[in-house]
């Protein structure tokens, strides 16, 4: 559905069998992808028919429209039969899914053209500004987490060559948590200004060395 509008009825936002927001936005989904009048359509090359407020798919599309693995979107789908919400048929090997009480969704004439006006006032309104964050932002994101707060003014000037080589402030923020994690406790803490031109954001974690069981054992005696 591209143009096509739907009527949602805040029941369905609050209806308490819905195991959270997720499971709302799997429920949207599925109004807004039923198809509005008979038809046939074509799943993974076979044509199935259609009737108003069904829609054919099968799991692999649902878990990635929903952004998770197949195994849940079934459990997902079970759970919207379970409560009403959906039925399931079969054609071949695609699902049939049937919106339940579909009559409520498909909005009158009048809602449309409301809709459509509505729309077009948004078209009419400028693009919000760019709010991305500024390079000063971002340090001050950044040097609020480092533990050991000194040569702030090196750090500023050194902080916009490391980010271009990081890429992203996440993998400048990744880095830096993974240097609190594992600083052996007898080591000082770097300057942020040393850290950054050192790009220790790409250390890795040191792992502890396993003992030798062939080394010769020592043995301390109390005199």
């Amino acid at each position: 559905m591209s143009d096509d509008f739907v009527r949602v009825s805040r029941r369905l936002l609050a209806d308490t069998q819905f195991r959270g927001i997720c499971d709302v936005h799997a429920a949207l989904w599925l109004v807004l992808h039923a198809s509005l009048e008979a038809g046939w359509v074509d799943v993974k090359g076979r044509k199935v028919h259609l009737k108003p407020g069904q829609l054919a798919c099968v799991p692999a599309d649902l878990a990635a429209a929903w952004g998770t693995t197949e195994p849940l979107a079934v459990r997902k789908i079970l759970h919207f039969v379970a409560m009403g919400f959906i039925k399931l048929s079969q054609a071949g090997e695609v699902g049939i899914i049937t919106i339940c009480k579909y009559a409520e969704y498909p909005p009158n004439d009048q809602e449309i053209d409301r809709a459509q006006q509505l729309f077009t006032q948004l078209d009419d309104f400028p693009p919000p500004p760019d709010k991305s964050p500024t390079i000063n932002e971002l340090f001050e994101l950044w040097y609020s987490r480092y533990p050991h707060k000194v040569c702030r003014g090196q750090a500023v000037k050194a902080f916009p060559s490391a980010l271009k080589k990081a890429g992203s402030l996440g993998v400048l923020l990744d880095g830096l948590q993974r240097y609190i994690k594992t600083k052996p406790k007898d080591r000082p803490w770097a300057n942020p200004a040393t850290w950054l031109r050192g790009e220790r954001w790409l250390d890795e974690e040191a792992t502890p060395e396993k003992p030798d069981p062939s080394a010769p054992r020592r043995l301390r005696y109390a005199i």
